[in-house]
């Protein structure tokens, strides 16, 4: 299969092969594979915001490890160490934010079966488990050829969903969440999504370079991420917090509102 995939990476422009080979190295890199990768996330409009790190994810197990640094107006929540094990996500932060914690680690488990009814098989929601969605979500693909990226040559695909694709998947996504998130995240309108795939000589997945838009009370924010994988087959450790360490996000919003 991989073989097959890199002969079409290099040799053929037609549409139908693009998708299939976009595909392809979506899913093969979702469904089979550990990787190590950085991402870079900024949120500008009314006001900015930046998300930028890294971490490794075993796709087969769907555990994740990462740490990320907040920016702009997340700056308050410093630098966080996020951590995707058996369907749950924890999260702990180091700026000014978490001295209003009870506990280093707050919690939130995720549907996993919801997520897989919206199109993802991983067996957790992991960081880069929307790749799969992307594999099967987008309207056109589009084959821009070979390109060079930090000297490595890549073959470059730009994948476009329409507005009405994205909004019905994200609907779907949003099932998993506890009903005050999805709630108040479904108050929100999303653009279209255009984002470009790099594959390389493999057949494998590089690097992704996401941008869309997001309009909520009248407001509309561009949203960009770029992701880049910097190594497969690498090995995953993941510990989960101590019990007396964790507090779950249920508990936490109950406790401000009650």
């Amino acid at each position: 299969m991989i073989a097959a995939v890199a002969i079409g990476v290099w040799t053929s422009n037609s549409p139908a092969n693009a998708a299939t080979i976009v595909r392809n190295a979506l899913v093969s890199t979702v469904a089979s594979r550990s990787a190590s990768f950085t991402m870079d996330e900024e949120i500008t409009g009314t006001v900015s915001t930046s998300v930028t790190g890294s971490g490794a994810c075993a796709f087969s197990s769907g555990e994740c490890t990462m740490s990320v640094n907040y920016g702009g107006a997340l700056a308050s929540l410093g630098q966080g160490d996020v951590v995707f094990v058996n369907s749950t996500m924890y999260l702990r932060l180091s700026g000014a934010a978490a001295a209003t914690l009870p506990t280093p680690w707050i919690s939130m488990p995720l549907d996993i079966s919801k997520l897989q009814q919206s199109g993802v098989t991983s067996s957790s929601a992991n960081p880069l488990a929307g790749l799969e969605v992307l594999a099967k979500l987008g309207d056109t693909v589009t084959d821009d050829g070979v390109v060079s990226v930090n000297g490595v040559s890549l073959h470059e695909y730009t994948v476009v969903a329409s507005k009405s694709q994205v909004q019905s998947q994200t609907s779907a996504v949003l099932k998993q969440l506890p009903s005050w998130i999805s709630s108040a995240s479904s108050e929100a309108s999303s653009g279209a999504v255009s984002e470009n795939v790099y594959v390389n000589a493999s057949g494998d997945l590089a690097e992704l370079a996401m941008n869309t838009s997001v309009t909520a009370n009248g407001q509309t924010e561009s949203l960009s991420m770029t992701e880049v994988i910097t190594g497969y087959g690498v090995p995953v450790t993941v510990t989960i917090p101590p019990a007396d360490q964790v507090t779950s996000l249920a508990g936490l919003t109950a406790g401000l509102t009650g």
